[in-house]
């Protein structure tokens, strides 16, 4: 689908009051009404008594600030809209233009190829926050990068990898609002001229609440008054496998439950543009995996939860500074007692062999050297399905950087992340073969809490 509009929808979008200026530098003002949530009517039930492979409860945002909104997602501005300086956009996306004929690459490819630059002299040598600034990276993504409440997991990956995630993230994003605002133009021609109204025409109810219509004409003749529902559901990405709910589903007490943080541009994009539920119901467990090399998943990739929300609220909260515009998640899944405490089982808390096993995972082993046996049985190759533990917040650049003889004395109670008062703990099933089991088992065990954007600048977070 081609996201600019044309002038027949820019028109419309003018007279309803959702575009709010002409263009500038490549942006256009654009209401804050553009940030309503996603649908909960149409294809998607809204009984909490249907069944399906998810239930949601969406949480409506307050976001009241008209904010800029490039034209284009292939422009200087959408390179801008990411994180970049408007010069290093402009010069991004020069080389990318410069190279459609035959260019297998995508913006967001080029983008990520000027990150790669942190992989290399003199980036590589450099502290990350003058990294940032000499790689093009704007004041605005590098503040929320670096806000003091989010310290534990900046650190708890190179700024490579948090880079190249908010990029991804932020362009996701874009490209959602431009297919939003693109729906809402083409509903709003087409409702005016089945209903044969002018302008402004009470179709000015685009982004206003289901149900709510000012017009005295009977139901059967008005417009349909959840119009911005029906938009949003056209630009959103949810499934008819989703059920929604107005309060979270009981806890079984047979069942354990676990948390995860993430952005709607994550959950909705997936690796190869899939949703966390497809349509046919099943689970999409790349959406919610992480790459080897985190703290208990040496070699192959896992699946990272937590027990406390709180940890996971943290996560979402980074999301929110991070990419403004999106919509936030936490994910509740809740598995059978006889399912968990089946699997073959390791708990690993702060202590000299926490640190030690956190290091060579980070590592991703031992630079080619056997790994001590005693931790054999905390690998998957070893028999390890579900590892239960703390959180360590030492970056890929400085677990590769210290020696194995250094460990214990350069890692301490100070590099763990805390829930409040609290040692924050999460759960990880690291065995792969465990994938279509969990597929089957969350099937109707999965509940997701949707939060809205909010105006919340970044300094108040």
């Amino acid at each position: 689908m081609a996201l600019d509009l044309n002038q027949e929808e820019v028109q419309a979008l003018e007279e309803e009051q959702v575009l709010l200026s002409a263009p500038v530098n490549g942006k256009r003002k654009v209401s804050a009404a553009l940030l309503s949530p996603p649908s909960t009517q149409g294809s998607i039930s809204s009984s909490s008594g249907s069944t399906g492979s998810a239930s949601v409860r969406i949480r409506p945002g307050n976001a009241q600030i008209p904010f800029d909104l490039p034209e284009s997602d292939k422009s200087v501005a959408a390179v801008e809209f990411c994180g970049f300086t408007r010069t290093r956009a402009g010069e991004i996306f020069g080389r990318w233009a410069g190279k459609q004929v035959q260019n297998p690459y995508s913006l967001v490819d080029f983008m990520i190829g000027e990150i790669d630059n942190l992989n290399l002299e003199p980036l590589v040598s450099m502290e990350r926050s003058e990294a940032m600034v000499l790689l093009g990276i704007s004041e605005e993504l590098r503040t929320a990068l670096t806000l003091p409440k989010f310290t534990a997991i900046w650190r708890s990956e190179r700024a490579h990898f948090w880079l190249v995630d908010t990029v991804k993230m932020r362009y996701h994003t874009l490209q959602t609002l431009l297919a939003k605002l693109k729906n809402c133009a083409v509903e709003t021609i087409r409702q005016r001229k089945t209903w044969g109204q002018g302008k402004r025409a009470k179709v000015a109810g685009a982004f206003d609440p289901a149900g709510a219509s000012s017009s005295s004409t009977p139901a059967s003749q008005q417009p349909p008054s959840n119009f911005s529902a029906i938009v949003s559901s056209k630009s959103n990405t949810l499934p008819s496998a989703y059920v929604v709910v107005q309060s979270p589903p009981t806890i079984r007490p047979d069942h354990y439950v676990y948390y995860k943080g993430k952005s709607a541009a994550q959950l909705m994009a997936g690796p190869n543009g899939d949703n966390l539920i497809l349509e046919d119901g099943s689970i999409n467990m790349d959406a919610i995996e992480s790459f080897r090399g985190g703290d208990f998943n040496m070699r192959d990739q896992a699946w990272y939860f937590s027990t406390e929300e709180g940890t996971a609220e943290q996560y979402r909260q980074y999301q929110i500074a991070r990419d403004t515009r999106a919509e936030t998640w936490i994910v509740r899944i809740s598995l059978p007692k006889s399912f968990v405490d089946g699997l073959k089982k390791k708990e690993i808390w702060y202590s000299a062999d926490f640190k030690q096993f956190v290091w060579y995972c980070r590592n991703k082993g031992n630079k080619g050297k056997p790994v001590p046996s005693k931790f054999d049985d905390w690998l998957p190759s070893g028999g390890a399905q579900f590892i239960e533990g703390h959180i360590c917040f030492r970056d890929e650049d400085f677990m590769t950087g210290l020696k194995k003889e250094d460990v214990q004395q350069h890692i301490s109670e100070s590099n763990l992340m805390y829930n409040g008062n609290k040692k924050a703990t999460q759960s990880v099933f690291v065995d792969l073969n465990l994938r279509e089991r969990l597929n089957e088992l969350l099937r109707g065990n999965i509940y997701v809490e949707i939060f809205s954007p909010v105006d919340t600048p970044y300094g108040s977070m």
